[in-house]
């Protein structure tokens, strides 16, 4: 079972409002902070405000991947994976290349799974040993809620029964099923859409429409944070 919904008010991150992190030492531990209590033991995660020049960080190979990206994506994407790098040094393995694969998804080394996101100002990255876990998912959103069309487009009849009239619950969820499609993606290779996953709030777990059961946990702060993950039982 996964621990669903998590206060980690306590934590409160501010970005800055026009021009990057106030702080970004500050808002980095408090958002790695944040995401603590939502991880699976077993996983680590990390944060990074997203800086001017982190396009810098990505190898040649990485870059290459992206493609012709904007600026903002490529510094978001360097961001992202110096925070996964400095991760798999955390588990006592060397940094390596996270190329992207032909289907946007992350390449991740062997031995690990894992996930990255970023919202506008702040990059964020879990990962795992894959011995310990089948597939991860991360996902970070602004805090605000989200209008009521793309409410009914994330939310199934019974997920928008139980959420009611609750933007920033919907756009919790939208986070949600963003992290379980990461986790779920990488072995099951399938394509799903919002409906194609059910929430349950109360046991924190989501079912794909094929019969997929994922472990979730959210942390609703300055920033929406939410981890998915599927144990490995073999």
């Amino acid at each position: 079972m996964g621990r669903g919904f998590i206060d980690v008010r306590q934590n409160l991150a501010t970005p800055a409002p026009q021009s990057g992190c106030i702080d970004p030492a500050r808002i980095e531990a408090e958002t790695e902070a944040s995401l603590q209590p939502l991880l699976p033991e077993g996983a680590i995660s990390g944060a990074r405000c997203i800086q001017r020049n982190d396009a810098d960080l990505l190898s040649p190979t990485e870059r290459a991947g992206i493609g012709a990206a904007v600026p903002k994506v490529l510094n978001a994407s360097g961001a992202a994976r110096a925070v996964a790098r400095r991760l798999m040094n955390t588990l006592g393995l060397p940094p390596a290349e996270i190329r992207r694969g032909p289907r946007r998804a992350p390449i991740w080394p062997a031995g690990l799974v894992g996930s990255l996101s970023h919202c506008e100002r702040i990059a964020v990255a879990a990962i795992a040993r894959s011995e310990d876990f089948v597939g991860l998912g991360i996902d970070i959103e602004p805090s605000e809620g989200i209008e009521p069309e793309l409410a009914r487009m994330v939310l199934t009849p019974h997920e928008a029964e139980l959420v009611g009239d609750n933007p920033q619950i919907a756009h919790a969820c939208f986070a949600i099923k963003e992290a379980v499609y990461k986790a779920v993606f990488p072995s099951d290779g399938l394509f799903l859409d919002f409906h194609d996953v059910e929430l349950d709030f109360q046991s924190g777990t989501a079912t794909t429409s094929y019969g997929r059961t994922v472990a979730w946990s959210c942390g609703l702060s300055a920033s929406i944070l939410t981890v998915a993950w599927i144990v490995r039982e073999d």
